[in-house]
């Protein structure tokens, strides 16, 4: 009985087969399917910044500040629209626990 659950787990071969397949297979796994992605180089990015060939200084990073508020102050601002009544959220219904009697179950014979 013992050997016969043993070959039905091996599917009828026998161990020295399924071993030389996988030999033949590990090559491939082990450098195809197992291997990590080559790690992600990060370039180097400057520190300094060169704006038409200046520096910037703190007196034109102000006037560069107030000159985005202004266009910012010009353009209107977004209303938000209301939603229809039949989407607006209702109050929450108070929980009333109730019981359900039931059938009693049907004895099949």
């Amino acid at each position: 009985m013992q050997s016969k659950l043993a070959n039905f787990q091996r599917n009828g071969t026998p161990a020295q087969v399924q071993r030389a397949k996988w030999l033949r297979a590990k090559h491939v796994v082990q450098q195809d399917v197992l291997v990590l992605p080559a790690p992600v180089r990060k370039r180097k990015q400057r520190k300094t910044v060169t704006v038409a060939g200046s520096l910037l200084t703190q007196e034109l990073l102000d006037e560069i500040a107030s000159a985005q508020e202004a266009t910012r102050a010009k353009r209107p601002k977004r209303v938000q629209k209301k939603a229809p009544a039949h989407l607006a959220p209702t109050p929450a219904a108070p929980l009333v626990s109730m019981v359900i009697a039931l059938p009693p179950r049907m004895q099949y014979e």
